[in-house]
């Protein structure tokens, strides 16, 4: 949904639900939101001739990532035959009948401006995003008969800060 009052404040929520056909049940239902508001504070300095739009932004989201497929339940794979004997073996990473869905939480917050009409500008923005749970093959010890197993077992995060410019010094 979306609701905007005057052009001047938005706010934007959505909620989404997925489900996994190679998550285990149980884990295999999951919901993500995303939240998000402007304000466009230009709109309350009407006579401020130098400013031609500036707005202030803010938002969170998740979203949801599922398991590999044949991740959860051990399956054997069938090899090529030996001579007219058929063949079947174990793969080499042991499935997880308990993997949770992968989880990335973010926010955003940032500034634009424009001034001059809109001759001069900047935007700007700082973000954070944090992965969970992520869906690894982990190296296990080969006396357990395999050779990884898949965990939720990483985690990333990312965060920085974005800047862009912009300038018309002559125009025509």
């Amino acid at each position: 949904g979306t609701f905007t009052w005057r052009d001047m404040l938005t706010f934007d929520a959505t909620i989404r639900r997925d489900r996994s056909s190679t998550l285990p049940e149980g884990n295999n239902v999951y919901y993500y939101p995303s939240v998000a508001a402007g304000f466009v504070f230009s709109k309350l300095l009407p006579t401020v001739d130098w400013l031609s739009y500036g707005k202030f932004r803010a938002n969170y989201a998740e979203v949801g990532n599922d398991a590999p497929l044949y991740s959860v339940t051990d399956v054997y794979t069938v090899i090529p035959p030996f001579g007219s004997n058929p063949q079947s073996s174990v793969s080499a990473t042991k499935n997880n009948p308990d993997l949770q869905p992968e989880r990335t939480r973010s926010y955003e917050v940032g500034l634009e401006m424009a001034f001059f009409k809109n001759r001069l500008g900047f935007d700007v923005s700082y973000y954070d995003a944090k992965s969970i749970d992520q869906i690894l093959p982990v190296i296990v010890s080969t006396t357990t008969g395999y050779n990884s197993k898949f965990l939720n077992a990483g985690t990333v995060q990312n965060k920085g800060v974005e800047l862009s410019l912009y300038a018309t010094p002559v125009q025509s």
